[in-house]
């Protein structure tokens, strides 16, 4: 038995030895990251401010705005290609040149794929089984000819009538907000009255108008339906925490889980169970229609037809898959319309005259009121979403948001093999941040590319080499054989529910106290709803 003073000595050396590590940890990391600096990308500028351990890191702190303002701050400075230390040598490659993205974006599954952090992410929330919008695998082209067919422009026009009644619920809610405001405003109107109320989030909102969509197009569910299975509210917390692993910098979640880690965990399981059950109705259903080939309804109907299908040479997906691939079209479809049309109501209220431009040309679709246009659910006010000559100055207006007001103007990929970019060769491996903002005005062959003008897009209607030129710089959508399916449909609901809302209301910024403005960027300001007088 050993001797108390041994035993007594154990606890002292365990702490000296703690005490050794936690000493030699930093220079540890210092020395990894100076032969990681050497060894990658040495030809390649970067920003000044590296730290030992943290590399750039801390240039990059105060969330997702500050992050990417600094990205494309970097962007400018450095120019196309430049290296950014995320960490103790995690050289992140940033390319902000649009002819490299684009080579970089069809070249998708032979020589780059998705972040591995956007994987990583999903994993961690038990996702991640052959999802055929971000998995490389060998039957990526199989799925996607399954999801593709009910996003065509042809089988959106069927959509019309539920989008439509989208946007009559939006504007319902936007009726309650500025009746809300008006009496708030009236009841305090010295600005030492200001209480905070009227700033309403707009969110929730947004986001239950586009999931109402969703749920149709892809799963042939509406409201009533999908309400008793699927909660609005996990599939938010689940797409929101996937969000924040995948743009954080740091990842703590990998060791230890936070109260807000926990609550994602369980909504993304709750998610994940009710996605069993859509699907096993989904597959009763398709049994009991007898149908022999795949019909263009439902993504999901798409998906279980196919397992039938010999003659379609697509892979078998377990309910794993599928379930993944349930969440994927969630994540992919409801949540960034949403967005969108949450920075398009701050455009509209920083640009007041493109906003009664766009008044005027939908008053002049909806001859007869928008109430009755959206009730009938015919004629030009149904079809009015997949025409742009039907409402030419909206469309236009769309595409110039998505040209300088994109929602994601920051996307990541990783190398798979060596690649050539630049002149440089880029190791595999190597993550890559793809500044797609920047990338598009330095393409740009506009003299004015820096002024926000819908009219430029009309302009350029008898100019089609400087259309499709132009048309290249909008990389919301991504682009290659990988740019999203769902694109028509999420354009159509911009149109749709930009039209409806400039036809019924002003959309201004609301008044608030100096530090709230001076704090915010215009795309975070609160917004203020005016019900217009029909004439």
């Amino acid at each position: 038995m050993p001797s108390r003073s041994v035993v007594a000595s154990f606890p002292a050396a365990a702490a000296a030895a703690l005490a050794v590590a936690v000493a030699a940890a930093p220079i540890v990391a210092f020395a990894l990251a100076l032969r990681a600096r050497r060894r990658i990308l040495p030809t390649i500028p970067r920003p000044d401010g590296w730290l030992p351990v943290f590399g750039h890191g801390l240039l990059f702190l105060g969330g997702n705005d500050a992050a990417v303002a600094s990205f494309e701050k970097f962007a400018w400075e450095l120019g196309p290609l430049y290296v950014v230390e995320l960490g103790a040598g995690n050289q992140v490659l940033c390319v902000a040149d649009a002819e490299l993205i684009m080579q970089l974006m069809r070249r998708r599954h032979t020589e780059t794929s998705p972040s591995s952090s956007f994987k990583a992410s999903l994993e961690s929330l038990n996702f991640g089984h052959n999802i055929a919008l971000v998995e490389d695998y060998d039957d990526w082209k199989g799925l996607r000819r399954i999801i593709e067919p009910p996003f065509t422009p042809s089988n959106m026009k069927k959509m019309a009538p539920f989008i439509l009644r989208a946007a009559k619920n939006l504007g319902s809610e936007f009726d309650k907000i500025a009746e809300m405001q008006a009496s708030e405003i009236a009841a305090h109107p010295r600005p030492g009255e200001f209480t905070g109320t009227t700033a309403v989030d707009l969110g929730p909102i947004l986001k239950k108008a586009t999931f109402d969509t969703m749920m149709m197009y892809a799963f042939d569910l509406d409201h009533n339906q999908y309400s008793k299975k699927l909660s609005l509210e996990d599939v938010d917390r689940a797409i929101s925490g996937t969000l924040g692993r995948i743009r954080s910098i740091f990842k703590l979640y990998r060791f230890y889980l936070t109260a807000e880690d926990r609550q994602t965990q369980t909504a993304a399981q709750r998610v994940r169970e009710t996605s069993f059950k859509i699907i096993e109705e989904a597959r009763q259903r398709v049994e009991a229609g007898g149908a022999s080939e795949i019909r263009e309804h439902s993504v999901l109907d798409n998906f279980i037809k196919s397992q039938s299908l010999e003659e379609q040479k697509i892979a078998k997906l377990s309910v794993d898959s599928l379930a993944d691939n349930v969440f994927a079209l969630l994540f992919a479809g409801y949540d960034t319309t949403a967005s969108t049309f949450n920075n398009i109501l701050r455009v509209l209220a920083k640009y007041p005259d493109v906003q009664e431009h766009i008044h005027a040309e939908a008053i002049s679709v909806l001859k007869a009121g928008w109430e009755e246009g959206i009730d009938s659910a015919s004629g030009e006010a149904a079809n009015m979403s997949f025409d742009p000559k039907t409402l030419p100055y909206i469309h236009a207006f769309i595409k110039e948001v998505n040209r300088l007001y994109p929602l994601s103007a920051v996307n990541r990929m990783n190398t798979k093999t060596d690649v050539n970019l630049g002149g440089h060769l880029i190791p595999a491996g190597t993550p890559l941040l793809l500044i797609s903002r920047v990338a598009a005005l330095r393409a740009s062959a506009l003299s004015d590319g820096f002024v926000f003008r819908p009219e430029r897009w009309l302009e350029m209607e008898n100019n089609k080499e400087l259309r499709e030129a132009e048309s290249k710089t909008i990389m919301s959508f991504g682009g290659g054989a990988r740019i999203c399916p769902g694109r028509h449909a999420a354009i159509a609901q911009l149109v749709v529910f930009t039209a409806a809302t400039a036809a019924r209301f002003k959309v201004s910024f609301l008044d608030v106290p100096p530090h709230l403005e001076l704090s915010r960027p215009f795309l975070q300001r609160p917004i203020k709803f005016e019900k217009r007088v029909q004439k």
